[in-house]
């Protein structure tokens, strides 16, 4: 039980009530919400190993350690706290967190469904990449090498010998999947799982991120056949390409129409390859 007295040598505190529901509010953060995570966790998915329950409640203190999520739950708790001591001398914590803070467990249960979620779906992924990852090491490879080229936010596909490649756009056409749109991403998967080079180069143009989700992606799948290159001739001969698309508004250029221009980097192309 807390006592709480709103004078201090005989003089009343000023905004002590608010004060106070601050203090409070960071003892139940602190001291209660682990507690209270897991006792949602433990009674709406009791099914779930001990292992993932441990993963799910790991996710739900990531998500709660945003700020956005701090100032979320401390706002609910604490205009609980103001509203009861303004009519209240004595505050029972246990009590309290277990009766009056409805609004507070519906938000740590909103948090607890997410993580759910999250955690199912990064189950699906990985057994989704050991799957493949066993398809890829039980399959021999058709080609030795495919350069995987990052150009104007979309992945384009060249051989050994700098020719494109085809993407392999099968997929769309099977049995219950016409009415599926499919991106770049997902056909560029599709056409290296068909081919399943033995080496692939990533090359990322214009100072692009190796953090890629979809390289993230790749990188997990094709493990050790994965190379990613930023300063080749490659890469210097597309981040040619795309400054040319860039500036394509563009008439002329120290008095060289656009035929001109291309010409100069067509030559400076052939230079670098």
């Amino acid at each position: 039980m807390i006592i709480l007295s709103f004078t201090l040598n005989g003089k009343i505190v000023e905004n002590f009530d608010i004060e106070i529901s601050k203090i409070l509010t960071e003892c139940i953060i602190n001291f209660f919400e682990k507690s209270i995570i897991n006792r949602i966790i433990n009674y709406n998915y009791f099914y779930f190993k001990p292992n993932e329950k441990k993963v799910i409640g790991h996710n739900c203190y990531e998500i709660l350690l945003m700020e956005e999520q701090y100032f979320n739950r401390s706002s609910i708790i604490s205009d609980e706290i103001y509203n009861y001591i303004k009519s209240k001398k004595t505050i029972i914590l246990d009590g309290f967190v277990n009766f009056r803070l409805p609004d507070y467990t519906k938000f740590l249960d909103s948090i607890v469904d997410f993580s759910v979620n999250k955690y199912i779906i990064d189950k699906e992924y990985l057994e989704f990449i050991k799957l493949l990852k066993n398809y890829i090491n039980s399959t021999p490879s058709k080609i030795n090498l495919i350069h995987l080229i990052h150009v104007n936010g979309e992945f384009i596909l060249v051989d050994e010998t700098h020719n494109l490649i085809t993407m392999s756009t099968e997929i769309s056409k099977k049995n219950n999947l016409s009415d599926i749109s499919f991106s770049n991403n997902d056909y560029v998967l599709n056409t290296l799982l068909d081919l399943l080079p033995k080496k692939i180069y990533i090359h990322l143009t214009h100072g692009g991120s190796d953090s890629n989700e979809f390289i993230d992606t790749l990188s997990a799948i094709f493990s050790n056949r994965i190379s990613i290159c930023k300063k080749c001739n490659i890469c210097k001969t597309y981040n040619l390409i795309q400054c040319y698309t860039r500036s394509e508004r563009i008439t002329s250029f120290r008095g060289y129409p656009h035929d001109s221009i291309f010409n100069i980097i067509y030559i400076c192309i052939s230079f670098l390859l």
